[in-house]
């Protein structure tokens, strides 16, 4: 491979990276917020077991599209 298309490769590679990291730690900070958010409601409210089901739904809410409705 010639060295500017080598170049122009690791550029692309390290953007990639940077977006996937980014997403990845956009959706675990949003995870551990809908969590907390449920920690506090139902522990507030008197609900039995409420930190069990407040990290089920930090869980599941990491899950892409399917875990929000899940929670």
């Amino acid at each position: 491979m010639p060295p500017e298309r080598a170049a122009r490769c690791v550029e692309v590679a390290a953007e990639v990276r940077r977006s996937v990291a980014g997403y990845v730690v956009g959706n675990l900070l949003t995870s551990a917020i809908a969590g907390s958010v449920v920690l506090t409601t139902l522990l507030a409210v008197g609900v039995p077991f409420a930190p069990v089901w407040g990290l089920w739904v930090g869980l599941v809410d990491f899950l892409p599209i399917v875990g929000g409705a899940l929670a």
